[in-house]
């Protein structure tokens, strides 16, 4: 089931959000399992991304890296949700956009700016299902919780 370099989204224990994704570095089968993960970061877009007029819309799709080598064990995979759609960019970025049939959380009143020395749990979400995906738009369905 898990393999190393797999992206997953994975939930927080304090609220069972699907706020993290993170990529599996490395596998210990015995003494005991473990899997070694990498936790993603976001990083601002490009400027040539689009800038909505909305600045109240939320934001699900994102380019996300390796702030640093810190790698987390965790024993237990309740917390793992689905596999990522994480498509490599350049050393240690990646694109991660959503697939039919995932649960998101979107950040409300997202920017760039907001991110700089916070972290994501400051930040308010929209829980959405992900109804369908086409070239220039993501379908939601938002979910109650």
């Amino acid at each position: 089931m898990f393999q190393i370099g797999q992206c997953w989204t994975i939930y927080n224990d304090e609220d069972a959000l699907p706020r993290y994704d993170r990529q599996i570095k490395k596998i210990d089968i015995l003494p005991e399992f473990v899997l070694h993960v990498a936790l993603f970061y976001a990083c601002q877009f490009p400027k040539s991304t689009i800038r909505w007029h909305d600045k109240t819309m939320p934001i699900g799709c994102e380019l996300s890296k390796f702030r640093n080598s810190k790698v987390n064990r965790y024993t237990v995979t309740k917390n793992f949700l689905h596999l990522v759609a994480a498509e490599p960019l350049k050393k240690g970025e990646y694109k991660i956009f959503p697939r039919a049939s995932e649960v998101w959380t979107v950040h409300k009143s997202w920017s760039g700016q907001l991110m700089k020395g916070n972290n994501l749990e400051d930040f308010e979400y929209e829980i959405v299902e992900i109804v369908d995906v086409f070239d220039n738009y993501v379908d939601v369905k938002f979910l109650a919780f």
